[in-house]
């Protein structure tokens, strides 16, 4: 293995999300290491919250103005701030770092020098999601905006590296935060599967799985028109959501919650489409998990869903992605079962060759070895 000491750095739920990642990177070098920065409740949280109510700027305190008070607490400039410092003074009482990696960018590493060099791994920019899910940037006004995206363009441009899951993305830290476009890499991404642990399967059985949650952004009420559509011409067409928090079930839905991953993965083997028409995403996970287990996906034409699949080799890629089209797309598999079990293989080898962990922490070292930063 090469030398270099590289920490993974980040909140909690990042880090625990992209573990598979780290431990790619620890595959290839020694001195891969973790840090998690917490900033659990503070007392400026807390102010807040309860400012939010007090004002009335969020009335009345119900669940959802909780949960939209605690969204603007954690995309405030004021936030970004003080997570930055606590996360430069963790790495600090670290003397033996050559490199930190954050995972995400709702904090910088950056430190006064002398600092070990920095990177992120970003899935997306605020500036992309002000654009096009605006549900997820909901600053109180266009001062708190700009104060978040100059924080947020400062440590872009201040990094050695920002490693982006998209094309999409690496555009948006060029175009709209000014960063060197040689410091930009998009490096995909991947779920949570062993690539190499795939049993024969069969298929044919007109099955559709959705990831249910957040149901309007994921596009839901597209893939129940479409289900309708697909199910008056193959009446035993069915339809799995899970994550289905208030959907009302209907004829050939089957509504499974939260599974845990043996049972979803339970589910992936038996399904010939993984259906998802999202309005706004990163690089989906589920999406890939389902790929690796050779169902078919069927995508919207969302930035960066066209980056997932090749339309029409492993997938598609659905423009508009109205419930017309996406159920002919649905019918044409079913009628081809075929067609399902080449595209199925496809989609599959699409993971285990490019969207999986070793692959892009490979991509990440090679673009790091390259300016010799480890």
């Amino acid at each position: 293995m090469n030398r270099g000491r590289l920490l993974v750095v980040g909140d909690p739920f990042f880090l625990a999300r992209h573990r598979p990642l780290t431990r790619a990177l620890a595959k290839r070098r020694d001195g891969v290491e973790e840090l998690a920065v917490d900033e659990g409740v503070t007392p400026h949280e807390i102010a807040f919250l309860a400012g939010a109510f007090v004002t009335g700027r969020l009335w009345p305190p119900t669940r959802a103005n909780a949960g939209l008070a605690r969204q603007r607490y954690r995309k405030t400039a004021a936030r970004f701030a003080r997570m930055s410092e606590r996360t430069a003074g963790a790495v600090a009482e670290r003397s033996d770092v050559d490199l930190v990696l954050h995972v995400f960018s709702m904090a910088s590493p950056a430190a006064p020098a002398p600092a070990p060099p920095y990177a992120h791994y970003i899935d997306m920019t605020m500036a992309q999601v002000r654009r096009d899910w605006p549900p997820w940037a909901p600053f109180e006004n266009e001062r708190a905006y700009a104060a978040w995206i100059a924080k947020e363009g400062a440590t872009y441009r201040g990094a050695a590296r920002v490693f982006t899951f998209s094309e999409a993305a690496r555009r948006s830290v060029i175009e709209d935060y000014g960063a060197d476009p040689a410091r930009v890499v998009a490096v995909g991404a991947a779920g949570f599967y062993n690539e190499t642990d795939v049993r024969p399967r069969a298929y044919g059985n007109r099955t559709i799985v959705f990831n249910g949650s957040e149901f309007e952004r994921k596009g839901g009420d597209r893939v129940l028109a479409a289900f309708r559509i697909v199910r008056a011409r193959f009446p035993d067409a069915s339809l799995t959501i899970v994550a289905n928090d208030g959907i009302a079930s209907e004829p050939g839905i089957s509504l499974r919650g939260r599974v845990d991953r043996a049972a979803l993965f339970e589910i992936f083997e038996r399904t010939d489409v993984v259906l998802a028409p999202t309005r706004f995403d990163g690089f989906p996970g589920f999406v890939l998990e389902a790929m690796s287990r050779g169902v078919v996906p069927v995508l919207s034409d969302a930035e960066p869903m066209g980056e997932i699949v090749t339309d029409g080799v492993d997938g598609f890629v659905v423009s508009p992605p109205t419930a017309e089209r996406l159920a002919a797309t649905i019918v044409a598999l079913f009628e081809n079962p075929s067609s399902l079990g080449s595209l199925g293989a496809a989609a599959r080898e699409r993971v285990e060759r490019d969207l999986n962990w070793d692959a892009v922490a490979a991509r990440m070292l090679a673009s790091l070895a390259r300016d010799s930063l480890l």
